[in-house]
């Protein structure tokens, strides 16, 4: 069974039930020991542009089969009316806390360099990688400071750099 992956908007903070979207893309990087940045794409529904105006003070939480990947507090928001697509993306804040650092062995698609000579991994879809974790690859043990995660309608994958 595929993974089925939605947004949802809390609402409590402003008196409202919470109100859950259909996902069609995610963007989020995440850095060890700073702000990081999340990029929802949601298809638009009836009550949309209402249940953010009504939830000001709310959250929005990815989520994986129920279970939350990532929270963040909204910052920004805008809708889009295509000839073919009505969607609109909300930029959220978020910041790891510190909890265990996992050693997670996962099959790298590709391996590249940045700019400074850090490795970058990319991984399939798996999205259990937090900053400050290890890579287990080719019996070497690798600590991310910064984790890129990529999920569409299409496929998902990461980006993982090393510390």
């Amino acid at each position: 069974m595929p993974d089925i992956y939605d947004a949802l908007l809390t609402g409590l903070a402003d008196g409202r039930s919470d109100f859950i979207y259909k996902l069609k893309r995610f963007n989020g990087t995440l850095y060890s020991g700073l702000t990081s940045n999340l990029s929802f794409q949601l298809p638009r529904i009836n009550g949309d542009v209402d249940a953010l105006t009504d939830r000001p003070n709310g959250e929005i939480l990815l989520r994986k089969n129920g279970f939350e990947l990532y929270r963040g507090a909204q910052s920004n928001y805008d809708f889009y009316d295509g000839p073919q697509n009505r969607t609109f993306s909300i930029s959220a804040s978020y910041f790891a806390e510190e909890t265990i650092h996992n050693s997670i062995e996962l099959p790298v698609q590709t391996i590249g360099n940045d700019y400074d000579g850090k490795r970058r991994f990319r991984i399939p879809g798996n999205h259990e990688f937090k900053p400050l974790d290890y890579l287990v690859h080719e019996s070497e043990s690798i600590q991310i400071d910064q984790v890129g995660v990529f999920i569409s309608i299409d496929g998902n994958y990461m980006m993982l750099r090393e510390l």
